[in-house]
């Protein structure tokens, strides 16, 4: 069974609003997001500082241990509660992200510590998978005080995963990470959502 950690998001500064309450096409980007990966993860668990907000969804959500650790923090704390084999990580604020994508990410890391996602901007830790074995690293550095997830599993054996593995052309893999992390990108989502192309330069 696949296992999926939704991050629900940190202070959304920058957008001046909830994220998880940002709507496309006249529905929460949320509950879409939710709703495309779930027959592809049977299992889905929120992290959230704050859980009671998300009990409408119907899915576990676990709070931090030690608030203020970032999405590394977020993971360790989701791995404690729910030991699993392996987890597919994903963030609230990216609204064409899809289920089988996320899947051969998942599927491709089986045999790795991590299965890390990279194009030429860097890797993208919050689309990436990870086994337990990468809890013990990730306590170790929040313990040092790290709290970049890829600090924290730079000594683990890495699967590098790119947007060749996954069968994305260049604009597919561009809506693939698209996050929402201000007004205006949530602008040019819903450009993109309505049939309006990429909406992105290089």
């Amino acid at each position: 069974m696949r296992t999926l950690i939704l991050l629900m998001g940190g202070k959304s500064s920058r957008m001046g609003a909830d994220k998880t309450c940002l709507e496309l096409n006249g529905r929460p980007i949320i509950e879409d997001i939710i709703e495309k990966l779930s027959p592809y993860f049977p299992e889905i668990i929120l992290s959230t500082n704050e859980p009671e907000r998300y009990s409408r969804l119907g899915l576990p959500a676990i709070a931090d241990d030690t608030p203020g650790q970032g999405p590394a923090g977020g993971l360790l704390s989701v791995m404690n509660a729910f030991p699993r084999e392996q987890y597919q990580v994903a963030p609230c604020d990216t609204p064409f992200i899809d289920g089988a994508t996320l899947a051969r990410v998942f599927d491709l890391s089986k045999d790795s510590d991590a299965g890390i996602v990279f194009s030429k901007e860097g890797p993208q830790p919050l689309l990436s998978s990870y086994s337990i074995a990468a809890r013990d690293a990730l306590e170790r550095g929040i313990n040092r005080g790290v709290f970049k997830i890829m600090a924290c599993i730079e000594n683990l054996r890495i699967r590098w995963i790119s947007a060749a593995d996954l069968g994305l052309d260049e604009d597919s893999w561009r809506r693939f990470v698209f996050n929402v992390n201000s007004p205006q990108d949530l602008e040019i989502a819903r450009s993109m959502a309505s049939g309006g192309g990429p909406g992105l330069t290089s």
